[in-house]
């Protein structure tokens, strides 16, 4: 009998759930196989020795005698059985909110928790500047696939800026250029300089950023001593509160967009002050659902053998966009779906609404040389919830079902006929 006969037979028992084979291969080597039969998810408990495979197959290498060996994986598959252990009752895919602290990239918060939590596949979802610290969520196993969704999300940031100070970074960590002096201002005076830089803004990114020019990052050209011309971009900035001064440095919280550089900001506004700012502290304290308060700590994060708490604080997939609508499977199609199979489910009609409220228009920009019949389509408006199809939209093109957002390719062409500006939805 072959080894796949072994760990497949007893999946044919009643009452069997999981089907384990060891076998040494080596002095201090166990391969480990296991079976399972649609109830616990045995990839699952293959991740916790750094193994993989897919629901109802897995395997992993244990490193020990044989002895070892079954204890360790026993043990495993008993808390999948009774629904404890590492990850085990929230299965391998989450999200787990982390409080990034001082002086570590996001990528090495990465690194480190893919050693620790022994995951094979492992994300971040929005970078932090290494001094910056703060919520960075990272996406474990299927959450990596959410990376789109959460870089969408608004973000909150606590920022301490520094008057009288000019650096090449655009915070405390780079080289001074310049130290104007510090003016006389008082809250007011800074308040009133805020307005300027609340709502849709133009940021000329920082050359020690991660954006790309000529296949190389800038913050790679800006370390060879490099400067390089960068266009400004658009961003937006919902609100920006003064939470207090005590000068030369004032604190503020900023409700932002992506692609905004808190440090660029800092800059900008020391300069409308009339002298010059860098960013001297930098907290985020949100990105979307995941605020600072229920982040776990920097400190439990680094703990030796905090595996097994850190699993305790992932939190599920659906968490993330909590925009999108929600779709019960039964068990059917859920195992279906679950194999990769696409499945066909009844969704409710949208509920109706009082008013039939439409976004600002877009004017459409055609290239001269497209068909006459592409030019047929003159404004854009996202009407939700109707009860039936108006018919002063006739002709159009209706897509029914949840909108997430314009298309990147149709995002191009889309512009609001006053200020020229890309759309969003």
């Amino acid at each position: 009998m072959s080894a796949e006969d072994l760990v497949t037979y007893p999946r044919s028992i009643g009452g069997v759930k999981v089907a384990v084979l060891l076998r040494e291969e080596g002095s201090g080597i166990v391969k480990v196989s296991l079976r399972g039969k649609d109830e616990i998810p045995v990839n699952r408990i293959a991740h916790r020795f750094g193994g993989g495979g897919h629901e109802n197959a897995a395997g992993c290498t244990v490193r020990g005698t044989l002895d070892e060996a079954t204890a360790a994986v026993l043990a495993a598959v008993g808390a999948a059985l009774d629904g404890q252990g590492v990850g085990m009752s929230r299965g391998a895919s989450g999200i787990l909110a982390v409080d990034k602290g001082p002086g570590v990239t996001s990528f090495q918060v990465v690194a480190h928790l893919r050693r620790v939590m022994r995951a094979p596949k492992i994300g971040h979802g929005g970078t932090l500047d290494p001094d910056a610290t703060g919520v960075l969520p990272i996406l474990i196993g299927e959450a990596t696939k959410l990376t789109p969704y959460l870089i969408e999300l608004d973000k909150e940031y606590v920022a301490t800026v520094r008057l009288g100070i000019v650096t090449d970074t655009q915070d405390l960590s780079g080289a001074v250029l310049e130290t104007p002096p510090v003016p006389a201002v008082d809250a007011p005076a800074i308040e009133a300089a805020l307005g300027a830089f609340v709502g849709v803004i133009r940021q000329v990114p920082p050359m020690y950023s991660a954006l790309h020019h000529d296949g190389k990052r800038l913050y790679e050209l800006a370390r060879e001593g490099r400067t390089v011309a960068r266009e400004a971009r658009e961003v937006t900035v919902h609100a920006i509160a003064l939470e207090s001064v005590a000068l030369p440095d004032f604190t503020l919280r900023v409700r932002c967009g992506k692609g905004t550089y808190i440090r660029t900001l800092a800059a900008d506004l020391g300069r409308a002050l009339g002298s010059g700012a860098a960013l001297a502290t930098l907290v985020r304290t949100r990105v979307g659902p995941y605020a600072l308060a229920d982040a776990v700590g920097w400190a439990e994060v680094c703990e030796p053998g905090s595996a097994n708490s850190l699993w305790d604080r992932v939190l599920p997939l659906d968490s993330a966009p909590p925009s999108l609508a929600r779709v019960q499977l039964d068990s059917a199609r859920s195992r279906a779906f679950r194999h990769g199979q696409a499945v066909t489910v009844a969704c409710a009609p949208p509920a109706p609404c009082a008013s039939m409220t439409p976004m600002a228009p877009f004017s459409v920009s055609v290239p001269p040389a497209a068909p006459p019949s592409s030019r047929n389509v003159c404004s854009m408006r996202i009407i939700r919830g109707l009860p039936s199809f108006p018919s002063d939209l006739s002709p159009s093109v209706v897509a029914l079902g949840a909108f997430d957002g314009i298309h990147l390719a149709h995002a191009r062409i889309l512009k609001p006929p006053s200020s020229g500006r890309a759309g969003s939805a």
